[in-house]
């Protein structure tokens, strides 16, 4: 390949493959990152509301009380903390100054602010090794298209076709016959377009 408007005697130009896309995974987890982080912002933003919710609305925050099983409601919506919920089955289990059958909500609140945190233990983390596994193999299948973009029309075309008999192996091996099935018949479509 020569540079636009050389003569052709100039040396080969190279151009960079284009980069490919996060992968599916990455996007996934930077979205659900990012939609748990505006949960727990609203929230946050919101604590008040929320737990007037279950609370006597003619009192005031201040000498409002909660019981156990209101605060418990309030579960769904957020905990306090993984290492304080993970063993608890209860929200109010959590609080560890839950002696009596009714707390001020203010108290409680107070606590619970500090606290406040996502349920990790619903949706765990995952583990640094698997980020970096997926890291790496997408690093080689980029590496392995810039490869294949230097290729010629012919030969992409050959490769093209060898990495699809082996894939179809693959599916029929694995026992995909569902996806071997809709394989043949967009294969089918495709002669019958040419």
């Amino acid at each position: 390949m020569t540079s636009p408007g050389s003569s052709g005697a100039s040396s080969p130009v190279h151009l960079a493959a284009p980069i490919s896309p996060s992968s599916p995974y990455s996007i996934g987890l930077k979205d659900r990152l990012e939609s748990e982080t505006h949960a727990l912002n609203f929230v946050k933003a919101n604590l008040d509301l929320l737990v007037s919710l279950v609370l006597d609305t003619s009192l005031t925050a201040d000498d409002a009380i909660i019981t156990a099983p209101q605060f418990d409601l309030l579960g769904v919506l957020f905990c306090g903390g993984a290492s304080h919920v993970q063993q608890y089955p209860r929200l109010s289990a959590a609080y560890p100054k839950w002696q009596q059958p009714h707390q001020l909500a203010s108290k409680v609140l107070k606590w619970l602010r500090t606290r406040l945190a996502l349920n990790d233990v619903l949706y765990p983390p995952l583990p640094i090794e698997f980020e970096h596994a997926v890291r790496t193999a997408q690093d080689n299948v980029d590496g392995l298209r810039r490869l294949i973009d230097e290729f010629d029309t012919p030969v992409k075309k050959v490769l093209e076709q060898a990495i699809q008999a082996k894939f179809k192996e693959w599916l029929v091996v694995s026992g995909n016959m569902r996806q071997v099935l809709d394989l043949v018949q967009l294969e089918k479509a495709r002669q019958h377009a040419v």
